[in-house]
């Protein structure tokens, strides 16, 4: 198995050690920089599986840094943790339109670091593994240029499912989003979400913990359970804000995080965020299938077309 290895960017000698005992106990390699300038000479020669961007940092700022990486075609798909002290919805936001994936803020707890760097290594490996297939699936087929992926038919606007008991709530999230390019629906209970999400195309969910019939954690791994629907974002919504309810959604497959009350352009800046990633390993699937199947097509032609010259 390869090495997994993590990049952590950071002049605060505290955070650096408590992240490198970390990252050894999971057997992690982990590549220090005291800054970005370190960084990116860094990674202009090694590829780490994740970055770890602390925001507050000697010279060019983690904002900066994470906008030049993302900018990079080489450097786009190394999935980036923000670290930062500054809690506040602003910040996240501004942090999310840079192209960070994740956000912990500090001083950082030893089991979020831990779950979430996993959790994001995990995807890696799986958005990594999808790709290498694809591509090795186009090189046997022999075409000359990879296909262009599927497109959707009728309206291609992406499907918000807004899962929320509270009118005044699930009315505040469609004001926010009332002018994005998005279809929405609103589900007030748990088993209309899941029937919903179980039952045609759902391209994101914003789903409310505390329901009156299913809790959304229940909710978020069944839905995560099904195959075919195991890349949905979901993006869990509660008055809650300890630790542990964090913990435990990143365990059942959520994607995000928000606390009430909840914030519009934080909100606006994570849709997108997800709805991008779920965008890229849709195109990766399509070409993957599309590159076996013209394999396949080939192969009995070629079959077809050697039977006919034998006879």
């Amino acid at each position: 198995m390869t090495e997994k290895r993590v990049l952590c960017v950071t002049d605060d000698e505290v955070n650096m050690k408590l992240i490198r005992s970390l990252l050894e106990i999971d057997k992690i390699m982990m590549l220090e920089a005291p800054d970005a300038e370190t960084a990116l000479e860094i990674l202009r020669t090694s590829k780490p599986d994740l970055i770890l961007m602390d925001i507050q940092l000697p010279g060019m700022d983690g904002y900066s840094a994470i906008r030049l990486l993302k900018q990079d075609p080489s450097l786009r798909g190394i999935p980036v943790i923000a670290l930062t002290a500054l809690d506040s919805s602003e910040n996240r936001a501004t942090g999310l339109e840079a192209g960070a994936e994740e956000f912990i803020c500090k001083p950082v707890n030893a089991l979020e670091l831990q779950v979430r760097v996993n959790s994001m290594l995990r995807l890696k490996q799986y958005h990594d593994a999808l790709g290498t297939r694809s591509l090795n699936e186009w090189t046997f087929s022999g075409l000359e240029s990879p296909p262009e992926s599927a497109q959707r038919s009728g309206d291609d606007r992406p499907t918000i499912l807004i899962v929320e008991d509270d009118r005044a709530q699930a009315n505040l999230v469609v004001a926010f989003l009332k002018d994005e390019p998005y279809q929405l629906e609103v589900v007030s209970n748990g088993a209309d979400a899941l029937t919903r999400a179980l039952s045609g195309r759902i391209d994101a969910v914003i789903l409310d913990i505390l329901l009156p019939d299913i809790n959304g954690f229940d909710i978020c791994r069944q839905i995560k359970s099904s195959e075919k629907n195991t890349d949905i974002p979901i993006i869990l919504v509660t008055c809650l804000s300890d630790i542990e309810s964090r913990i435990k959604g990143i365990e059942m497959g959520s994607d995000d995080f928000l606390v009430k009350p909840l914030v519009r352009r934080e909100l606006i800046a994570r849709i997108r965020a997800l709805l991008a990633k779920k965008k890229q390993v849709e195109a990766l699937r399509s070409n993957y299938v599309t590159t076996l199947n013209s394999a396949v097509k080939a192969w009995l032609t070629g079959l077809g077309i050697k039977e006919n010259r034998e006879e």
